[in-house]
C-alpha cells in the first residue's frame, strides 16, 4: 500500500488502490477464487451437514422401535417432518452461493470506497444469561464523502462470530490503516461495509493463518463432545430417580447430610469452575488489550462475570444459589437410586387404592407417565413414574404395591400390579 501524508488523519490516501475484483463499472463478474472465502466455504459446510441431519432423520423415522422412544422424546414423531425441513434448509443455505446474492452483491454491484481505520475494537454481540454467545469487531471509519466530500466518521460492524472461537479471529488491518469499503447503490450509511468484514475474499478477511488456533487435543475435543450429552443424561436420570425411586413416607430431612455435601461439592464445583473459567479468559483478554493497543490492532472488550450492574449483580446470586440447589437434589437422587438398586430386600406385597393417572408433557419435548396411588391405611397421595404400558394394564382401582426395605433405609415402591 502506497500512503501519502493527508491534511486530515481521518481521510485516507488519494493514492490507495482497490482489490483487483472491486476495478471497473459494475455490474462486475464474480471471480472463481472468491468461492474459496471463509464465507462461501462456511455455506457449504452448512448446507452439507443440513443435508446430512435431513437424510439421517429420514432413515431414523423408519427405524424400529423409534415409535416407542417417540412416546417419551416427542420429536421422534416427526422426524419425517423434521428431515424434510432440514433438506430445505440445506437448500437455503446453498441457495446464496449458487445464484451469487448475499455478499456477493457488493463485489458485482456495489462501489468501492477507501476509508481510514481510526478505531477498532472486538466486543460481545449477543450476551444470554450473562454469558457472552457472539462477538464482533466495530470499526469507526473516516472517508470523505462520494457526493459532498464532506469529511465523515462511520462505526462499521462485522458479521457476528461464536464467542467460543473469537480468537481465531483478527482483522488484516490495524488503526492508521486505510482500507478497502464497499456500498451499494443507494444511501451510504445503510450499507456500507468493510471489505474484509464481507469473509468473501480468501486473502482478505478476518481468519488469517497468523491468526487460526492450534488444534485442540484429542483428550479436549472428545471431552467437550461427551459433555452435553452427559450432562443431558444426569439431568433425565435425575428426574427418573425422583419420579420412580422416591421413597414412600419420605422426610427430607433424613437426606439433609447427601443434599449439604451435593451442594458443596457438585453445585459448589461447577460455580467455582464457570467463575475460574471466566478469570482466566479475561486475565488472557487484559494481556492481548494490552499488546492490541500497542500495535493498533483490535482492543477485545472485558466482560464482566454473569453480566453488568445490577442485572449481573442478581445473576451471580441466582446461577450460585441455582448451582447449590441443583447439586443437592442431584445428590439426594442419587442416594435414591443407591437405595433402590443395591437394595437386597424381598418385596412385600401392601394393598394400595389407584387414585389416577396422569400423562406430562414438558417444553413439547419429553413426555411422563405417572401412576397415583394409595397405600392401605393412608390418606397420602404417592407418585409412580412409569410407562403407558403399565398403565394399560392396570384395569381396577383395587391393587397391590411391591413395597422393599431400600438398602439406605428408605422404603421404596418397586411396582404396582392389579391382584
Amino acid at each position: 500500500m502506497d500512503s501519502v501524508a493527508s491534511p486530515d488523519d481521518r481521510v485516507p490516501s488519494t493514492r490507495y488502490s482497490f482489490e483487483p475484483e472491486l476495478t471497473g463499472p459494475p455490474p462486475r463478474p464474480i471471480p472463481d477464487r472468491l468461492s474459496e472465502g471463509p464465507y462461501p466455504r462456511e455455506q457449504r459446510t452448512r448446507a452439507l451437514l443440513l443435508l446430512a441431519f435431513g437424510l439421517l432423520c429420514l432413515l431414523l423415522a423408519r427405524a424400529p422401535g423409534i415409535d416407542v422412544l417417540a412416546l417419551y422424546v416427542l420429536p421422534l414423531g416427526y422426524l419425517s417432518w423434521i428431515g424434510l425441513v432440514l433438506l430445505a434448509g440445506a437448500a437455503a443455505a446453498y441457495l446464496p452461493l449458487a445464484l451469487h446474492r448475499g455478499p456477493y452483491r457488493y463485489v458485482r454491484d456495489g462501489l468501492p470506497l477507501a476509508v481510514r481505520v481510526l478505531d477498532l475494537v472486538k466486543g460481545p454481540r449477543t450476551i444470554i444469561n450473562g454469558q457472552p454467545s457472539t462477538h464482533g469487531f466495530v470499526a469507526a471509519v473516516g472517508f470523505p464523502d462520494p457526493q459532498t466530500r464532506e469529511v465523515k466518521v462511520l462505526a462499521v460492524k462485522s458479521n457476528e462470530f461464536s464467542s467460543a472461537r473469537k480468537d481465531a479471529y483478527d482483522t488484516p488491518f490495524k488503526v492508521g490503516d486505510d482500507v478497502t469499503a464497499v456500498y451499494l447503490p443507494g444511501p451510504l450509511e445503510k450499507t456500507l461495509r468493510l471489505y474484509a468484514f464481507l469473509e468473501l475474499s480468501p486473502e482478505v478477511n478476518l481468519r488469517t493463518p497468523s491468526t487460526a488456533p492450534a488444534p485442540a487435543s484429542p483428550g479436549r475435543t472428545i471431552a467437550v463432545l461427551l459433555a452435553i450429552p452427559l450432562l443431558l443424561l444426569g439431568a433425565l436420570a435425575n428426574v427418573y430417580a425422583f419420579g420412580r425411586y422416591e421413597p414412600v413416607h419420605f422426610e427430607f430431612r433424613r437426606a439433609a447430610v447427601p443434599f449439604l455435601a451435593g451442594a458443596v461439592v457438585i453445585g459448589g464445583g461447577v460455580f467455582a469452575a464457570l467463575y475460574l473459567r471466566h478469570r482466566r479468559e479475561q486475565i488472557r483478554v487484559r494481556e492481548r488489550a494490552m499488546v492490541a493497543r500497542a500495535t493498533g490492532k483490535a482492543v477485545e472488550v472485558e466482560t464482566p462475570f454473569l453480566g453488568h450492574g445490577l442485572y449481573g449483580g442478581v445473576l451471580r446470586v441466582v446461577v450460585a444459589a441455582g448451582s447449590l440447589l441443583l447439586g443437592g437434589v442431584t445428590a439426594v437422587c442419587w442416594c435414591f437410586m443407591a437405595n433402590a438398586w443395591l437394595d437386597p430386600s424381598p418385596a412385600r406385597a401392601v394393598p394400595a387404592t389407584i387414585a389416577g393417572m396422569t400423562m406430562t408433557t414438558h417444553a413439547f419435548l419429553f413426555r411422563e407417565y405417572q401412576l397415583e396411588y394409595r397405600l392401605e391405611g393412608s390418606t397420602e397421595k404417592h407418585k409412580f413414574l412409569t410407562t403407558p404400558q403399565h398403565l394399560l394394564s392396570l384395569r381396577d382401582r383395587e391393587a397391590v404395591a411391591h413395597l422393599r426395605e431400600g438398602r439406605l433405609g428408605w422404603p421404596w415402591v418397586e411396582t404396582v400390579t392389579t391382584p
